[in-house]
């Protein structure tokens, strides 16, 4: 005979949540019947008057799986406030279960009334400060420059705000004031309301902490003692248990106290920026009981987020995933949340292996909790793809991010911010793929939404503007960049302040896009600017500031500048490493822009020695095909061809092409780049046939994806027409670089180096053509000392000077400087060289160690040329 267990019955009221006014004061929820409540045994319940309802609970456990609620009169649909808890196991209380519920309205407004009263009572203490250090100075009790020091501090806290503007918003929309204690009640009235002196005195009616604390430890060590009494003390067994009994309650009562007074204590730091201290307090909670796997992600989560210390946060992390495991059973909701941030951790560090791994961990937990058809699913799908997309796996990560769209758009509809995330997420694959097409239609979507959802100045609407202006800048619509990007700086300054790291994020992009059009001033500028607030913000050890240097030094770099580009890569080289170790892409790719230095220097061993280095660290990270190996190997390529080993130039560079083939495939521009590297080498070895077949087909591909008018389109012309010039075609180089030229001007105007060098092809043409006239009137020749073991470099020379007499040669003459140098070779000449309006002549035995080149100046500056070089003459040779 089969038994049965009985099933209790739970009773719940579904109600919308109640709320605090500005006084203080509860605005209670109101209880909604006709809801219809399905739990996980598959049935559903109507609720009744007041919203009471009542189901049974067999086992003694249950899930809620959907809360549906129509309104005859407005068909108005409402859904849970927390939606985490759809799925979640409950266990049976005799005390009513709250299920709260609101729409999508309500959820939007409170969320944005509650940014929006933390934000007001941010600026308020903002000026109160201002207030009060201002009244200091004036009555000469802090001098003025301490005055300065306050205000300066004062500014950099409000950096990193909108996290906890974000954070407070998002748990005060979710909190029900109505079965809240009157203390926690005015305690969260306090904070909201900015008046954190009153919050921090409430909080002290509760005593003084750490002496709770002294007496938590002394009550614990009182009950440890107190179990050994009881092995020890048969006869008094059961006085002992009610003693011990109360004690032991007496303790999680005192440990509750404090830990809740260490969290109002982290939040009133946190609400002032003071990072550490807050850190400090969640800790202290965290040591209180490490058995709390709650405590243990809150505390890792800040120390990850706020203070970028990856260890640290690792090690809660990962004591939270133990006592998951013990508590709850390997298939735990939290189990899964410990594996997602761990995951995060080894995805910052660039150990995307490690981070796949625990990230398909979450998922498969939160599969066979939830199903396929949930938010956490979703994350835990997106979180992989993201993983996917930083290892150049396209195809797995657009695979992973459309699956979690999808259920993003059948749990929330068209128009909710996570759609919205996602979308971004997908179009910068796009991006990186160079199917820039799709990638805008993504991120102009998701745009629409954020618009409809947040309105025009929501920090989510910038991070759209800013992926837009990122595709504009990858197709060279610099000028569509740069409004998409200053759109993205202008609401990040409006809500953020000058401060904060997304304002930084745009000061970045729009350097590199300045950098990008030649406008080298405008670049360093905005770089400058970044690399500040990140050092104010971060402090001198964080891969953002890394970065920025990263940046500055690139700049100097295409100036030429040779030892400061060296000065701040070496720099971040240094934080990078302190951060992440030897073996990180970061630390590779500082590496390569080292090495790029020391090739453009003529230190080819350096160089080679640099990019090797890199390349071994990226096939450590990502194996042998990724995009980020086939660059190194692009670099090392460029490295043998400017010491004229073409045969290893071309090796180097076919393994590149091959890679990035196998993964973008035939049409993109990355392709098109190894096409011209390798089509570069063939024309100097004298293959001309094959130098333009390669060239023509890297042509094809840049107008395919970027059309006419792109700085690529102009290179592959420029490539083309020197192969034409080397063959004596002169018209049909000529009319190459001419069409090269105007596609430039019209991208990146007049003043770019990309425009010069395009000009000096145009004058070899003139020169070798015999129009002699037109390059004395607008070109000069130019010599480029090679740096290291040479003859030139041993006199002290550096850098490029203009070249003004050449044994017999001087720059009036009409004779091919080309066909002098070839008849000087093995034999002694002298040069005349100026630099920054300095002459001067040196003698050489036999070879210089200088490239010969000529330069397009214009009428203007070559007229002041040739008046520098007339006065020398005079005063020194007459």
């Amino acid at each position: 005979m089969a038994v049965s267990l009985l099933a209790q019955n739970q009773q719940a009221i579904v109600k919308t949540r109640g709320k605090l006014d500005d006084n203080g004061n509860v605005i209670p929820g109101r209880g909604l019947s006709g809801a219809f409540v399905k739990i996980r045994d598959g049935n559903t319940h109507e609720s009744k008057a007041e919203g009471l309802l009542s189901f049974p609970v067999p086992g003694g456990k249950y899930s809620i799986e959907k809360v549906t609620y129509v309104d005859n009169t407005s068909q108005e649909q409402y859904q849970l406030v927390d939606m985490d808890e759809l799925g979640r196991f409950f266990n049976y209380s005799p005390t009513p279960k709250d299920i709260l519920v609101t729409t999508q309205y309500e959820i939007n407004e409170d969320r944005l009334d509650e940014e929006m009263r933390a934000r007001e009572v941010l600026m308020k203490n903002y000026r109160k400060r201002q207030e009060e250090i201002k009244q200091l100075q004036a009555a000469n009790q802090i001098s003025r420059e301490e005055a300065q020091r306050l205000r300066q501090q004062l500014v950099d806290a409000q950096a990193n705000e909108e996290k906890l503007v974000s954070d407070m918003a998002e748990r005060y929309a979710k909190m029900d004031f109505d079965r809240m204690s009157d203390f926690d009640r005015r305690f969260a009235h306090f904070i909201r309301s900015g008046q954190l002196v009153r919050a921090d005195s409430l909080l002290r009616t509760q005593g003084d902490v750490f002496a709770m604390e002294d007496t938590l430890r002394m009550i614990r060590e009182e009950n440890a003692a107190g179990r050994e009494i009881i092995a020890d003390k048969e006869a008094s067994l059961a006085r002992d248990k009610t003693v011990q009994a109360q004690n032991e309650a007496y303790e999680k009562q005192l440990l509750e106290k404090i830990a809740d007074n260490f969290y109002k204590r982290y939040e009133i730091f946190s609400q002032q920026f003071l990072h550490d201290s807050a850190a400090f307090y969640l800790e202290r909670r965290a040591l209180l009981d490490t058995t709390r796997v709650e405590w243990q992600n809150e505390a890792g989560i800040y120390l990850d987020e706020n203070l970028a210390d990856y260890g640290k946060a690792l090690f809660y992390y990962q004591r939270s995933l133990r006592n998951a495991r013990k508590q709850y059973g390997e298939h735990s909701e939290w189990v899964a949340t410990s594996l997602n941030n761990i995951g995060y951790v080894y995805s910052s560090q660039g150990e995307y292996d490690q981070a796949l791994s625990h990230y398909e961990g979450a998922l498969k937990i939160n599969r066979s909790l939830f199903g396929e058809n949930h938010p956490d699913v979703a994350s835990s799908l997106n979180n992989i793809g993201l993983v996917y997309s930083s290892q150049g796996e396209y195809a797995q990560a657009l695979s992973h991010c459309e699956r979690a769209l999808k259920i993003w758009r059948a749990i929330f509809g068209e128009n909710h911010p996570d759609v919205a995330m996602s979308l971004n997420n997908i179009g910068s694959v796009y991006n990186s793929l160079g199917e820039y097409a799709q990638a805008l239609s993504h991120h102009e979507e998701a745009l629409k939404i954020q618009r409809a959802v947040f309105g025009e100045n929501h920090p989510n609407v910038a991070y759209s503007l800013n992926n837009i202006g990122t595709v504009y800048s990858s197709q060279g619509n610099y000028a569509q960049a740069l409004s998409h990007y200053e759109g993205a700086l202008k609401i990040f300054r409006a809500v953020f302040g000058e401060n904060h790291p997304d304002v930084v994020t745009c000061l970045n992009n729009i350097g590199t896009v300045y950098s990008s059009q030649g406008e080298y001033a405008q670049a360093l500028s905005h770089h400058e600017e970044a690399l500040k607030i990140w050092r104010a913000v971060f402090g001198e050890n964080h891969p953002d500031v890394a970065m920025s240097l990263n940046n500055i030094g690139y700049v100097y770099n295409s100036l030429g500048e040779y030892a400061q580009a060296l000065s701040y890569f070496k720099e971040a080289l240094k934080i990078d490493r302190s951060i992440f170790g030897e073996s990180h892409p970061k630390v590779a790719t500082t590496l390569n822009n080292i090495g790029s230095v020391y090739e453009s220097q003529g230190n080819y061993a350096q160089a080679l020695s640099l990019h090797k280095e890199a390349l071994k660290i990226k096939r450590s990270i990502f194996g042998e095909n990724h995009p980020d190996v086939a660059t190194t190997l692009n670099n090392i390529g460029n490295v043998y061809n400017s010491q004229g080993n073409y045969a290893q130039a071309l090796s180097y560079y076919e393994e590149a092409l091959k890679i990035r083939r196998a993964f973008f495939g035939e049409n993109h521009p990355n392709v098109a780049t190894c096409l011209s590297d390798i089509g570069l080498v063939y024309g100097y070895q004298g293959n001309y046939a094959q130098a333009l077949s390669l060239h023509k087909e890297a042509l094809k591909i840049q107008r395919a994806v970027f059309g006419e008018n792109h700085p690529n389109v102009a290179t592959c012309l420029n490539n083309i027409g020197l192969v034409y010039f080397s063959q004596g075609e002169y018209a049909q180089a000529l009319s190459l670089h001419k069409e090269a030229l105007k596609i430039l001007r019209a991208v990146v105007g007049d003043n770019h180096p990309n425009v010069a060098t395009t000009l000096n092809n145009i004058g070899f043409i003139n020169y070798s053509q015999g129009e002699y006239l037109k390059v004395k009137t607008e070109y000069v020749f130019t010599a480029t000392i090679i740096g290291g073991d040479t003859p030139a470099a041993k006199q002290g020379l550096a850098g490029e000077y203009l070249l003004l007499e050449f044994a017999d040669w001087n720059q009036d003459c009409s004779m091919n400087l080309f066909d002098k140098n070839s008849e000087l070779k093995g034999k002694p000449k002298s040069l005349l060289l100026m630099k920054e309006g300095v002459i001067k002549r040196y003698d050489f035995e036999n070879t210089i160690g200088a490239g010969l080149g000529l330069k397009y100046v214009g009428k203007k500056e070559r007229q002041l040329v040739n008046d520098a070089y007339r006065k020398w003459k005079n005063e020194n040779e007459q």
